[in-house]
């Protein structure tokens, strides 16, 4: 099977999951938007770790700065379509986070 045709079986396995536990679509597609990025290279960006979804947008996956106000919009001129869920967990320093257009 191509790599694509496996994200798909594992992407609709997991929306079934989902569903029977009541998740929302927002989650699902930030779960979803992980499982397409699970497999690429990693790109570092200042404080920003974040990898390409199959459309060429970001998908942030760590943050290791420690500023108190974070301004997110772009990230090596490409568009953030994710923040991943345990981006600023532990994180007790950030205290607003802008998100942009």
């Amino acid at each position: 099977m191509q790599q694509n045709q496996i994200r798909r079986i594992i992407f609709v396995c997991i929306i079934i999951m989902l569903t029977c536990f009541g998740l929302s679509a927002h989650n699902i597609l930030m779960i979803r938007q992980q499982v397409s990025a699970s497999s690429t290279e990693k790109y570092y960006s200042g404080d920003w770790e974040y990898q390409l979804d199959e459309n060429n947008k970001v998908i942030i996956t760590g943050y290791t700065g420690s500023d108190t106000e974070l301004t997110i919009d772009e990230i090596d001129g490409k568009e953030v379509s994710v923040i991943g869920s345990t981006v600023f967990s532990g994180n007790k320093i950030i205290e607003k986070v802008i998100l942009g257009e």
